[in-house]
């Protein structure tokens, strides 16, 4: 149960932090992220993502 809500969140929170950055540097980029580089925000939500997915499969494999 854990592993399933674990992964729900990591997989939650590497779409939200995607969509953000999508938006500051595609739709409107705000004061607070000019200038900053993207890097560190991106292999966050990349390792968010991957977490997420292995945790949900972990998840089906406990069952």
């Amino acid at each position: 149960m854990r592993y399933k809500i674990s992964g729900y969140l990591g997989i939650l929170f590497g779409i939200v932090m995607l969509s953000w950055i999508g938006y500051n540097y595609l739709i409107e980029m705000l004061p607070a992220a000019k200038g900053k580089n993207p890097i560190g925000a991106l292999v966050l939500s990349g390792i968010s993502l991957y977490f997420g997915v292995k945790y949900l499969k972990k998840s089906k494999n406990q069952k």
